[in-house]
């Protein structure tokens, strides 16, 4: 009685995902942007399985249809997810060259469906087992080209809130996907040429895969959700990549950086801002803004500050400027404000000044 309302509560979630995961794939199937394009083609593909349980006794009949809902649509996710990461990077990809395998996959289970009736149960195995062998290897493939375009473009190219995003999205699908591949590459092989060993779930298992696979396309539902333009800009700004000088010059900008910062110690005037320091440098202050949160994970405030931290460190321990107060080192340090001071030694140090002095004396 539990394993069946189990399953009818599956059957209802799945019906209602699946739904929802058709409306949202029309809406991106119908954007200009080539990206949200295939975002809405594997929207399209997770909404087709969800839902195929509900519409396959009317399709039996028709060979090709059959085919795709029963084994061919997983096939086409693993290229079409390879193909979204890839558009981060650049517009120009040839989706067509990603297809020709899958085309061949759905291809040759048409032409085997001819002479299915008549063959034996030697060769019904050997397919089944070359299928789910075919489609494992397929999610494992691209899944390691991704990690690949990952680590070698996208981290340099996007900024960090959108990678964290496109991370979580390609790891949690891939993820899912290739342990349910691996499970069913397991159960053909085993009860095709190891009958006294099927391999099978227990029941806890079973529900908590259903469940990862639920919480999956939710995530894929709200991602699809928030990679409107509209959404996109209210987290992430404009731009989800960053600025292009911004990646071909952060060495440059790094030297820049240290040469005036700590070889002219430009920190101890107290008028400096990144407006007059970006003219000073003669790099655009959006740029240099855009270095100093995405590469430096700080803000020039706190950059500025943490080298007057430091000289004042280096100051008080000095003899000659035992004369001075702390407020007054403070001062010859760059700060200019008693409350600004305190509050960055104590960020940076996480101890008071005094303290501090206390501590090597």
């Amino acid at each position: 009685m539990l394993a069946k309302n189990w399953n009818l509560i599956f059957e209802g979630i799945s019906l209602c995902i699946g739904i929802q995961l058709i409306a949202l794939s029309f809406l991106k199937l119908a954007q200009k942007e080539k990206r949200e394009y295939v975002l809405g083609i594997i929207t399209l593909l997770f909404a087709l399985a969800y839902t195929r349980a509900f519409v396959f006794d009317y399709i039996m009949e028709v060979n090709l249809l059959k085919i795709l809902f029963r084994h061919s649509i997983e096939i086409f996710i693993p290229p079409f997810l390879f193909i979204y990461l890839c558009l981060f990077k650049k517009d120009d990809i040839k989706i067509r060259s990603h297809l020709i395998f899958p085309a061949f996959y759905v291809l040759a289970h048409l032409v085997f469906s001819f002479f299915e009736p008549i063959s034996n149960p030697d060769i019904r195995a050997l397919k089944s087992t070359l299928s789910a062998s075919i489609l494992t290897l397929s999610f494992l493939v691209y899944f390691s080209w991704g990690l690949y375009i990952l680590r070698k473009d996208l981290s340099h190219n996007l900024k960090d809130r959108a990678l964290i995003k496109l991370r979580i999205f390609y790891y949690s699908i891939n993820i899912y996907e290739i342990l349910n591949v691996l499970i069913h590459a397991a159960s053909v092989i085993t009860v095709f040429y190891f009958p006294d060993r099927h391999f099978t779930l227990p029941l806890w298992a079973i529900q908590f895969f259903t469940l990862f696979g639920i919480l999956q396309a939710l995530f894929l539902i709200l991602y699809s959700i928030t990679e409107s333009k509209y959404f996109k800009a209210f987290y992430l700004g404009k731009k989800i990549q960053k600025d292009k000088s911004l990646i071909v010059n952060s060495d440059s900008i790094s030297q820049l950086l240290d040469q005036e910062i700590r070889g002219h110690e430009l920190f101890k005037n107290t008028s400096i801002n990144i407006k007059t320091l970006s003219q000073r440098l003669g790099i655009n202050t959006a740029v240099l803004t855009e270095y100093f949160r995405e590469e430096l994970k700080i803000s020039f405030n706190d950059y500025i500050n943490d080298f007057r931290v430091e000289e004042f460190k280096k100051l008080i321990l000095q003899a000659e400027y035992q004369k001075y107060d702390i407020i007054g080192v403070a001062r010859l340090a760059g700060f200019n404000s008693k409350a600004t001071f305190y509050r960055n030694f104590r960020r940076k140090e996480g101890i008071s000044p005094k303290s501090f002095i206390e501590g090597t004396s």
